[in-house]
């Protein structure tokens, strides 16, 4: 099998993020939001419907027009929680950016689609080292390794490597990893080609290249995958929300419409893999 060498730049996760939004403008409005007390009530829904507020220097609540930090804050839900119920006829209000969706939800969108490209994108590991102990039959391998294509044994550290005959050992699921188990113990070095899925990215810098590890023509199908994985996200809320409107014939599009609309995105990511996944997948 080829030799795969990853670039090592490609594009970051903050880049991704940015180019999903902008596929699906999700660009951050200025809203507001306001309530009377009434002596009782501590939780109020602060978020505009299907929107999530972002938690930036725009987040600013205020009672009888002080500011307060006497509340906590769901930016998941979008609830707000005051530590204690304001007085009848004192106005409580919030300013605040919001989106579809947060960059949190972006990126482990991003993330879900690098996953997903696996098998037709993965990372080959041509020297993953292993230190033999002496009349030990059994290796774990890493957790990522999911296929081993090869395993190699040199007799000292300088030494040519030589392919092990495929009669000689054998490897098994355990969970998250393969155990490398041999019919004899192996001696000398040994090093063990194989077939890992990409890394996730976690810290903005993250690169296709240099972090999962991917080529960067995987931006694509990441790219397209997110789209449909984020709207699709939205067809549940939307049917629970306005299903009798839709059902009235008011112009306004059925939950069915929006989840043929989505799946443009997922024919457009099967496309896009079938057209540049790594060898021995790729389209001759």
């Amino acid at each position: 099998m080829p030799i795969y060498v990853p670039d090592t730049g490609g594009a970051t996760l903050t880049d991704l993020i940015g180019l999903v939004n902008s596929e699906l403008e999700n660009h951050t409005a200025f809203g507001s939001w306001q309530a009377v007390g009434d002596g009782t009530t501590t939780s109020f829904t602060v978020a505009p419907l299907a929107r999530y507020i972002v938690d930036d220097s725009a987040w600013v609540v205020e009672v009888g027009g002080v500011a307060t930090e006497a509340f906590t804050m769901d930016f998941d839900s979008g609830v707000i929680a005051f530590t204690t119920a304001a007085d009848e006829t004192v106005p409580l209000t919030a300013k605040f950016n919001h989106a579809y969706w947060t960059d949190e939800l972006v990126a482990q969108a991003v993330n879900a689609g690098i996953n997903n490209l696996f098998p037709a994108f993965y990372v080959p590991k041509a020297d993953t080292s292993v230190s033999l102990v002496a009349n030990t039959y059994e290796y774990a391998m890493p957790a990522a390794t999911q296929f081993i294509t090869a395993v190699e044994t040199r007799a000292d550290a300088t030494g040519a490597y030589t392919k092990m005959a495929r009669t000689k050992y054998e490897w098994l699921s355990d969970g998250d990893h393969l155990n490398l188990r041999f019919f004899s113990a192996p001696t000398g070095f040994m090093r063990v080609r194989c077939i890992n899925r990409p890394s996730p990215l976690v810290f903005p810098a993250d690169s296709l290249g240099g972090t999962a590890g991917l080529p960067l023509r995987a931006k694509d199908p990441i790219i397209s995958y997110a789209c449909w994985y984020l709207l699709t996200q939205k067809i549940a809320p939307r049917i629970r929300s306005d299903i009798a409107v839709n059902t009235q014939g008011v112009g306004t599009l059925s939950p069915r419409q929006i989840a043929d609309g989505t799946q443009a995105w997922l024919m457009r990511y099967q496309l896009q893999v079938a057209a540049n996944r790594m060898p021995p997948w790729m389209s001759r």
